[in-house]
């Protein structure tokens, strides 16, 4: 593979070509998610300064210097769960339920990961060092308070006497009129200690809106918590019913890790494994999720002294070695296959590794992963929004509650980046380690080909229906889609072009932002990226060959 003469490159028409679907894809993709995304109306960084205002006029003026914050969005108005269908307008002008929800919580702490695979992503009721000493506050896209809750150590000791609590601040930061409002007897208990607490029904203006009901509580006459009964039901996806329900994969995972540890040995035993790349792969990998473990301790509002060690502990450290581990052992499981089954797939990766980033092979392994990738979005991007047409009426929908979370600061976005890399680079390997696997096991390259894209579909339903509010039809076939590009790029083109396609699908959420909003400059950035990889595979891939030919150049053999 090292030494392979393959010279790559690609004709200048075929490189126009794949230039020009990487620019209509990316264009049609926009044109049409643009149109029917609803984004919250307003910057992380201007409902940071709601939350302060609203936290100081309640009363607590000194708060802990750590803070986290995010965006979730409500589900029950998102992809196909709407009870009717609604236009982009009617979905921004909506007053209840809200469609988004800011929250902001402060620490006396640290803040932990709400998932270790995802450290970078924290949730509303995430673990913290100091559960104790915490206060969360939680208004919609328009800064009207939805949630509150302080814990007791933030609030200072009750009087001996009863204080008759103050409600009105409540009302007036929720934009709740209190000559609507009916009490009743609360039916829950609250997550934090309240000396006072009470309940309210709030009957709507009209009947096309059902009345809400609200818990309010206090400590010797401050109210320390607030919520819409219900209300957080929908609001953000259930992490733990997802794992359950695609426990499938992990169990495909780790009977495929075993094969792959199997594999790898018998490769060191019989010393035919590339030890020098092999390295270089994992190295790739673990520098990758050590720069976003960084980037997420820096952003994540914790302790200083954290940042300095968070690299170091268990966690953290493990993380990124456990990838690296990994990938490690995958690229020496296949590596002495692809030799036998596809030499050719590896030469771009290994091109790559050993500096030749100007190679012509390289350039077309990326041009052809990139507009593959822009394509299949393109597709699937136009085949959701005729689905939402004509099952639900309508195309409009609230923006994926993924795609906010990487935005929601530019440390969240570049430590999102560094794992969408990470990610990629993982999956090609694995990738092919499942069709090479396949391809050894099952001699006829149709049989082969076959039960590779199912495995492939098999897995990535499970990876990626999290980015898909459709329906379940919809999924598989986009899980079907995968699989037969993947076998494609890794039969015809190489390794290399399947990790930039990894790339590509990783990140597609953030397709749909829209330029008029708060969320342009990361659009921007992404489109900067996209454009700077489809002009480095172009120009590489060309070798210096001229796009069109002299017209005017006398042809040979004329007198």
């Amino acid at each position: 593979v090292a030494n392979a003469r393959d010279t790559g490159g690609l004709q200048p028409m075929i490189a126009v070509g794949l230039l020009a679907a990487i620019l209509v894809s990316v264009a049609a993709s926009y044109f049409v998610s643009f149109r029917t995304i609803v984004m919250p109306q307003h910057a992380p960084s201007r409902l940071s300064v709601v939350a302060e205002q609203t936290m100081e006029e309640l009363g607590f003026g000194e708060l802990p210097r750590h803070s986290a914050s995010g965006y979730d969005v409500n589900l029950k108005l998102a992809g196909s769960l709407w009870t009717a269908p609604q236009s982009a307008d009617q979905l921004r002008q909506s007053v209840w339920p809200p469609g988004f929800r800011y929250w902001r919580r402060w620490s006396g702490s640290g803040f932990m990961p709400s998932d270790n695979h995802f450290p970078e992503q924290l949730m509303i009721d995430g673990p913290v060092d100091d559960p104790g000493g915490t206060a969360t506050v939680a208004v919609d896209s328009t800064g009207n308070l939805i949630a509150l809750s302080v814990a007791p150590a933030l609030v200072e000791s009750a009087p001996e006497t009863a204080v008759e609590v103050d409600w009105s601040p409540i009302f007036a930061l929720a934009r709740l009129e209190r000559s609507r409002a009916t009490p009743i007897t609360p039916e829950s208990t609250p997550p934090v200690f309240c000396d006072t607490l009470v309940g309210w029904r709030i009957d709507a203006d009209g009947d096309e809106v059902d009345p809400v009901t609200v818990l309010m509580g206090a400590v010797g006459g401050r109210p320390v918590y607030f919520e819409h009964v219900g209300l957080n039901d929908g609001m953000q996806p259930d992490h733990d019913a997802f794992k359950s329900e695609f426990a499938y994969v992990d169990a495909a995972w780790t009977l495929f890790s075993l094969v792959m540890i199997v594999l790898a040995v018998r490769n060191l035993r019989a010393g035919r494994v590339d030890h020098r790349n092999a390295f270089r792969c994992a190295l790739l990998i673990g520098g990758l999720y050590a720069i976003m473990e960084v980037v997420t301790i820096a952003t994540g509002g914790s302790d200083p002294r954290r940042q300095v060690i968070g690299l170091f502990n268990d966690r953290a450290a493990g993380h990124f070695l456990i990838h690296a581990i990994d990938v490690w052992i995958y690229y020496l499981a296949i590596e002495p296959y692809v030799r036998r089954v596809w030499p050719r797939m590896l030469i771009g990766l290994v091109r790559v590794f050993s500096g030749r980033l100007r190679d012509p092979l390289v350039g077309r392994d990326v041009l052809i992963g990139l507009a593959t990738g822009c394509m299949f979005v393109m597709i699937l991007v136009l085949v959701s929004t005729a689905e939402r047409r004509l099952t639900a009426g309508g195309t409009a929908h609230l923006a994926h509650y993924w795609s906010l979370r990487i935005i929601m600061s530019p440390g969240h976005y570049f430590s999102n980046l560094a794992h969408d890399i990470a990610w990629a680079v993982g999956s090609g390997v694995w990738g092919a380690g499942v069709v090479v696997l396949i391809r050894v096991l099952v001699r006829h390259a149709i049989g082969s080909a076959v039960l590779s894209i199912a495995a492939i579909a098999f897995l990535e339903f499970g990876v990626y229906s999290t980015f898909i509010d459709d329906s379940s039809w919809a999924a598989y076939a986009f899980a079907v889609g995968m699989g037969v590009c993947l076998i494609w790029l890794y039969s015809r083109v190489g390794v290399l072009s399947a990790m930039v396609f990894f790339f590509v699908m990783r990140s597609m959420s953030l397709f749909g932002l829209d330029f008029d909003a708060w969320s342009t400059p990361y659009l921007v950035s992404w489109l900067a990226i996209l454009l700077a990889l489809a002009g480095y595979g172009f120009r590489v891939a060309l070798a210096g060959q001229p796009l069109f030919a002299d017209m005017l150049e006398e042809p040979r053999g004329a007198a």
